[in-house]
């Protein structure tokens, strides 16, 4: 899986990581501020969906005792003022994905994107495309053949 995490204030970077469940647990048990979801909305067409979390539970108050980068327990993290990229396939765990600002502060203002590959999509175009040629080269001979005798 592709998470994309823009920046939607370039001022401030973004730290963006994860992590198993058990290993985060600590050290969100630390008092570390952080929100979950309480309520989301999907909303899919095609080519795209949405995600709207109109409400989060705070818990905590208080700020890491120390930059999220220095800390070990990370599976992968990235961190940019922009735009970070992260790539992991979670397997048989329980996972927990953190956006923070990279100095710990307050106030995440961020725009999250996931991307998945379907392993049909990678070989369907390598059948697809050449019965769809064997096809037209099948009608074309048709049509053809039928002038041929009008």
């Amino acid at each position: 899986m592709e998470y994309i995490v823009r920046s939607t204030d370039p001022s401030k970077e973004l730290f963006v990581g994860y992590a198993r469940a058990s290993d985060a647990g600590p050290y969100l048990g630390q008092g570390i501020m952080y929100e979950t979801p309480i309520d989301w909305h999907w909303e899919a067409e095609q080519y795209y969906a949405s995600i709207e979390i109109p409400s989060t539970n705070i818990t905590n108050i208080a700020a890491p005792p120390r930059p999220p980068q220095e800390e070990t327990f990370w599976l992968t993290s990235a961190h940019s003022n922009c735009t970070a990229k992260i790539y992991y396939l979670p397997l048989d765990d329980m996972y927990t994905l953190f956006i923070m600002n990279q100095d710990g502060s307050k106030n995440v203002q961020a725009e999250l994107q996931i991307g998945f590959k379907v392993q049909i999509f990678t070989w369907l175009p390598y059948l697809l495309i050449p019965l769809g040629l064997i096809l037209l080269l099948g009608g074309a001979y048709l049509i053809l053949r039928n002038r041929k005798r009008e």
